[in-house]
């Protein structure tokens, strides 16, 4: 169109989601009475609370200018936001979904840990005889529960990471993953498997061997 100018051509002007790749994007001048404008940008400096006066500073300046067309208006942060709003919901799924998860796998540990404590009630009384401390048995049998969590964790580590990984290449720009994550995550699991299986240990190392011996 010979009525358009261009002002500016950008290589880098970024405007799409970063799943896509950032394109060289040409800016033109096109005269009011084209018909092709379908919407002004307008940036504004304001507290939270002027926000719906400001708005209707705006409204009355657009019914100034154009009459004819109604006055709606949109963010564009919001806009961006609903680029991403996918993503946020399926991290928020993702989040209390993992929550869950922990929180059965610890019952069903605890529950694993008062079996094996029941089991073992005798064996901790007669260890206690024979010198061990409190300190020591909670160490033994917290031990036996760490085992298969660390294996869990080994057999995890490359699931998780290959997930993500094919995850992270569905964008065109993505950060690359921190191999230290896995263990870090591995070990807040650990350590609140330890925890879990400490209590019950706790209180089978407290118990009087006499009264643990008299078990049936």
């Amino acid at each position: 169109n010979a009525n358009w100018i261009v002002v500016g051509v950008i290589k880098d002007f970024n405007f799409q989601s970063l799943a896509l790749e950032i394109e060289p994007v040409i800016h033109l001048y096109r005269p009011v009475d084209n018909g092709a404008h379908d919407f002004i940008s307008v940036k504004f400096n304001t507290n939270v609370n002027d926000v719906e006066q400001t708005l209707a500073a705006v409204e009355r300046q657009w019914q100034m200018l154009d009459p004819s067309r109604p006055f709606t208006y949109f963010f564009i942060d919001e806009n961006f936001d609903l680029l991403y709003e996918d993503i946020d919901n399926i991290s928020t799924i993702i989040g209390y979904f993992s929550l869950l998860a922990i929180i059965i796998a610890n019952f069903g540990l605890l529950g694993m840990a008062s079996y094996a404590v029941v089991q073992r009630t005798k064996e901790i009384a007669i260890r206690k005889v024979f010198g061990a401390s409190v300190k020591d048995i909670i160490v033994l049998l917290s031990l036996q529960f760490a085992r298969p969590v660390i294996l869990a964790n080994v057999f995890a580590w490359p699931v998780a990471w290959y997930a993500t990984t094919q995850w992270l290449e569905g964008f065109a720009y993505r950060t690359e993953i921190n191999w230290l994550t896995f263990p870090m995550a591995g070990a807040v699991v650990l350590l609140v498997s330890l925890l879990t299986t400490s209590i019950q240990s706790g209180k089978a190392a407290s118990t009087h061997p006499v009264e643990a011996l008299n078990y049936e």
